[in-house]
């Protein structure tokens, strides 16, 4: 939908992004709103506190142009895809490669690693979860399950482990010991929890980790039992809050497919453990 500088009463009052044009139909600016009508309207008001950058632009614009979502995320998302598409010149802070934030699983070297990275560059052997809108939650998450699976880091990470050490230590100051088959077979088992984890499974990577504080409590290994008991207290603090969608434990995926002047649209919804 479009609008013109006067006719500022004609744009409604939901979520949605905003586009700003010259009288050239040069795209200016793009922003998001959780009320398209108050925030679009803000920008023509006197008493408006705008930088000398932004108040040369809305003396330029001559037309606008909405689109209306159905809430603050979705505007957030399709604000960020427009404006690294397009590149407004008055959208400075995300224009760059700086863009979604991804947990990376590289298993293409002889020693896998967890990462996260702004890069989305699909490989063989690599993993990725996301894209994520909080750059800070994602972070927090990847410290956090530090804690719980001893993960190696990437090949170029600083530490000042000694050189022949490759396991970074756990939270428990302990590394995994045995024959290099053995810490591969323990390792393997690390990646498939966290990959549990991050699919959404926690209540199976509790179930293994309960298993394992099991049999250290029959072998009377109760410090281990008790650094098993910390791993499930740090899992169960991981867990990430979801919409939940069914009130029924399913897996699910739901396509749409929408066709219009030429060109084909597809949504793809993953529903886990009744979970979007």
């Amino acid at each position: 939908m479009t609008a013109s500088p006067k006719k500022l009463g004609s744009i409604p009052r939901q979520p949605g992004i905003y586009q700003f044009f010259d009288e050239k139909n040069k795209l200016l600016y793009i922003g998001k709103a959780k009320n398209l009508h108050s925030r679009v309207r803000s920008y023509f008001q006197r008493t408006a506190d705008l930088s000398p950058a932004k108040q040369q632009m809305v003396v330029a614009i001559k037309h606008i142009k909405y689109t209306i979502v159905n809430n603050e995320t979705e505007a957030l998302l399709l604000e960020k895809t427009l404006i690294r598409k397009e590149q407004p010149p008055y959208n400075i802070d995300l224009r760059d490669d700086k863009y979604w934030l991804y947990i990376k699983i590289d298993r293409s070297g002889t020693w896998p690693y967890v990462t996260t990275t702004r890069r989305f560059e699909p490989a063989n052997k690599v993993r990725f979860f996301g894209p994520f809108i909080s750059g800070l939650a994602v972070r927090r998450i990847s410290k956090l399950l530090r804690r719980v699976f001893p993960f190696r880091l990437p090949p170029d990470y600083k530490t000042e482990l000694p050189k022949d050490t490759i396991w970074p230590p756990t939270y428990f100051g302990h590394y995994l010991t045995g024959t290099e088959s053995e810490i591969k077979e323990q390792y393997e088992q690390i990646l498939h929890e966290i990959l549990d984890f991050l699919n959404g499974n926690t209540a199976a990577v509790i179930k293994e980790i309960k298993a394992k504080m099991k049999g250290a409590v029959t072998e009377q290994n109760y410090e281990l039992a008790k650094v098993y008991r910390d791993q499930i207290q740090a899992v169960e603090a991981l867990k990430v809050r979801q919409d939940v969608v069914i009130n029924q434990n399913v897996d699910e995926d739901f396509i749409s497919l929408y066709k219009d002047s030429g060109k084909s649209f597809i949504n793809l919804f993953k529903v886990r453990r009744g979970k979007l």
